[in-house]
């Protein structure tokens, strides 16, 4: 897992250095901007967390369908993050200047609730499958609006996110950085999803069985990471 960034790094202007000139701010395009969203997209999302670790197991558990669903709620977070910093970042950084060990502790204790969770899941017995045409959107939604719910309140990914932002020219358009963003998030959660949904197919029974522990024993792994570098 990544290091916590710090917050304290001002905006850096691009400017002209013709000599003879006076030092003017170059224009960003949207493609520059565009670019910029999907590297810092991919910095975020590639670096293989414990929020991805359960999008993969999602779609070894329950299918690609509910692993796309998991990779969506990531991506809307991840867009929404990126919005907040790209617009307000300055403000965010110095707001979370000098507390990155409390964000640290809070992000590791998080993490931790989830592993008791899933390892809890794991326990228990499947439910009997229903009478009738199974309902696949409520499950689907369920599942997108629980993966916003745990992305969100980690906030290691708003950290990151403002850091990256504190980078921008002040002229960078902010809906092209946030589209960069997310499409690199949806691209690599969704390839997170079909590896998962890959490993359902081509193991057996007991091997899926093992996912709940092994998922929740990875997730804890990650937490006890984050608090012993905070500490």
């Amino acid at each position: 897992m990544a290091s916590i960034p710090r917050l304290s790094q001002p905006h850096r202007d691009i400017r002209s250095t013709r000599p003879g000139e006076p030092a003017t701010l170059l224009p960003v395009t949207a493609l520059d901007a565009l670019l910029t969203g999907l590297l810092a997209g991919l910095g975020v999302a590639v670096p293989l967390g414990p929020v991805g670790l359960l999008v993969a197991r999602a779609g070894a558990v329950a299918g690609l369908r509910r692993g796309l669903a998991a990779a969506g709620g990531v991506a809307v977070v991840d867009a929404g993050y990126a919005v907040v910093a790209a617009t307000a970042g300055a403000g965010v950084s110095r707001v979370l200047a000098g507390h990155e060990r409390v964000v640290a502790v809070v992000a590791s204790v998080v993490l931790a609730g989830v592993a008791a969770h899933l390892l809890r899941g794991s326990r228990r017995p499947a439910p009997a499958a229903a009478p009738g045409p199974p309902d696949r959107s409520g499950p689907a939604l369920a599942t997108t609006a629980r993966f916003v719910l745990l992305t969100a309140v980690n906030p290691l990914t708003l950290v990151t996110f403002a850091a990256l932002a504190a980078a921008l020219p002040p002229a960078t358009p902010v809906a092209w950085f946030v589209a960069g963003v997310a499409g690199a998030s949806a691209a690599w959660q969704c390839l997170l999803a079909s590896a998962g949904s890959l490993v359902r197919h081509r193991a057996g029974a007991a091997a899926r069985r093992w996912t709940g522990p092994v998922g929740a024993a990875a997730v804890l792994v990650a937490a006890l990471v984050t608090l012993v570098r905070a500490l």
